[in-house]
């Protein structure tokens, strides 16, 4: 249908304009919505940004009557709602703010209330305001129920999904996109339909149910192609694109990523959906190895923001930080996900901020700053399981044993490197970094308690390890800054206790029997007691 409507495009504007000019306001007030979901459903995005801001001001000076006021108010919430999406965040405001403080007053405006307060809402949303945005949306589905728009309501449920995703509530996220689908289907809204579809895909990737998410990403992209969707066609390519990354499929993931950019080239060509399928790209060749392409990509996507005024995003400065890592470029790394960091907190973007914690935990350890990477990658798994995401998790803890095989604890990190390589939810990269730090840490583990390890990584529950190993780290980054304080006691020792020794008499200072510290440290009953012989030889005792 949009198709043949596009033939008659030039029609469609001409028939505007003369709507506005002879001031038809009984064609004009239907035409608004007509207009706007035609700029919604094709890509003459300018074409008829142009066209409403024409009507506004033709009617600026004429609001002789209430009819008159209502279609004004009308038409500069339609305009003000389609500039955000345009990206013109400040003027959208103002024109929804004037327009529901217009509409209030007029009692018989309750219908393009609803669309007023829900634009203002999502306004709010896209300024990061999130408690008004919520108060204005709960405003906004009252309004669309009492005045039946059932499609805006659907809408209205899918931006409060986007709304409590971005506090990190990503339950009540899935809750309110699963009452967008129920209702979207329910009242044959393919729009809602695809969209919500691809938010529940993209969830389901980051829980880490893969055949799920597939099955939800590829509904969506079904129903988006046989309706015209193109934004949402967009989204769930680029969404499948990410899906496959994450399951290793490259040559899948390179179609999805070069099939979404040509989309974005030929549709609107705004810049952020250009470069969200640029960014997909230089993910891939840095998955890869092809990491000059990768940089490549990178610039392009700078070059775009920077021609069109906006910033680098916390998902391109990810994907930087990245690469810098795979070129061995630490310092490079630490600086890019410093930026990242500090964008992904100010724009709710939970999950990047956890990826930035972990890539600075990660380059702190490729420099040697031990302290410095306790600390991200502590912060890390404390934003990890707060969120909640098991590839996230996964992740993380695979970093964390990294640094403690880097200690020494070869023990512990060979368990949690089993734990990650045996996990369903484990990305492909996860898993190879799981794999390389089982073949690192095997030379040094005695085969049966390497064997032990893996064996008892099976029984584990995931949250249970990533909040026993955020407690670990924990300790050991107290345990280093009392060894810090008291360095005289140190000295006096013949020889200092290691970083291990310190664990096994914190928890003898405990009570813990040997049993319970071999089982809360992972290590054989006899390896505990020749801890303890070293502590009591090192001390200058005969026992506990």
């Amino acid at each position: 249908m949009v198709k043949e409507i596009e033939v008659e495009i030039s029609n469609i504007l001409a028939a505007w304009y003369w709507a506005v000019e002879h001031e038809k306001l009984t064609d004009l007030h239907a035409a608004i919505e007509g207009l706007y979901w035609f700029a919604w459903l094709s890509k003459y995005h300018e074409e008829c940004e142009k066209a409403l801001r024409y009507a506004i001001e033709t009617l600026h000076d004429e609001q002789t009557s209430d009819e008159y006021r209502i279609t004004y108010a009308h038409a500069l919430a339609m305009h003000g709602i389609m500039s955000i999406w345009l990206g013109h965040h400040q003027r959208a405001n103002d024109e929804l703010v004037e327009s529901v403080a217009r509409l209030r007053q007029l009692p018989n405006a309750r219908r393009e209330l609803a669309n007023a307060v829900g634009g203002l809402g999502w306004s709010m949303y896209a300024d990061s305001k999130i408690e008004a945005a919520k108060t204005l949306l709960y405003e906004a589905v009252e309004l669309d129920q009492e005045t039946e728009q059932f499609e805006l309501q659907a809408w209205i449920y899918c931006l409060l999904g986007n709304v409590t995703k971005q506090q990190g509530a990503y339950e009540e996220c899935r809750q309110w996109y699963q009452q967008a689908l129920a209702l979207g289907r329910a009242i044959v809204d393919q729009r809602t339909i695809a969209h919500a579809l691809c938010e529940l895909g993209w969830q389901a990737t980051n829980r880490g149910e893969y055949v799920e998410a597939r099955n939800y990403l590829e509904e969506s992209l079904f129903t988006a192609r046989s309706h015209n969707i193109v934004l949402f066609e967009g989204r769930a390519l680029a969404e499948l694109g990410q899906l496959a990354l994450a399951r290793g499929e490259l040559e899948a993931a390179s179609t999805y990523f070069e099939q979404r950019l040509v989309l974005s080239r030929n549709y609107g060509k705004l810049p952020i959906s250009v470069s969200v399928a640029l960014i997909g790209l230089a993910q891939l060749h840095t998955a890869q190895g092809d990491y000059a392409q990768a940089a490549n990509l990178h610039q392009q996507v700078s070059d775009l923001l920077t021609e069109a005024h906006q910033e680098r995003s916390s998902q391109l400065l990810a994907s930087m930080g990245k690469l810098a890592l795979h070129t061995g470029h630490l310092a490079g790394a630490r600086l890019t996900y410093e930026e990242c960091l500090a964008i992904s907190r100010q724009s709710g973007a939970h999950v990047v901020t956890a990826q930035a914690l972990i890539g600075l935990g990660r380059a702190a350890m490729g420099l040697g700053e031990e302290a410095e990477a306790r600390r991200h990658l502590f912060d890390a798994l404390q934003e990890a399981i707060n969120i909640g995401f098991a590839p996230l998790l996964l992740e993380c803890i695979t970093a964390a044993a990294e640094l403690f095989a880097t200690d020494g604890d070869f023990i512990y990190a060979a368990h949690v490197a089993a734990l990650v390589k045996n996990h369903a939810a484990s990305t492909a990269e996860t898993r190879a970094c799981a794999n390389k730090l089982l073949a690192q840490t095997r030379p040094e583990v005695a085969v049966e308690t390497f064997a032990l390890a893996a064996e008892r990584a099976h029984d584990n529950k995931l949250e249970a390890v990533a909040s026993k190993l955020a407690n670990k780290l924990a300790r050991s980054h107290e345990v280093a800054a009392h060894s810090n304080r008291h360095d005289s006691l140190a000295s006096s020792l013949i020889e200092p206790l290691s970083e291990r020794e310190l664990e096994v008499l914190r928890l003898v200072a405990a009570g813990k029997s040997n049993r319970q510290i071999g089982s809360e440290l992972y290590l054989a009953l006899g390896t505990v007691k020749a801890h303890l012989n070293h502590i009591f030889q090192k001390l200058a005792v005969q026992s506990r």
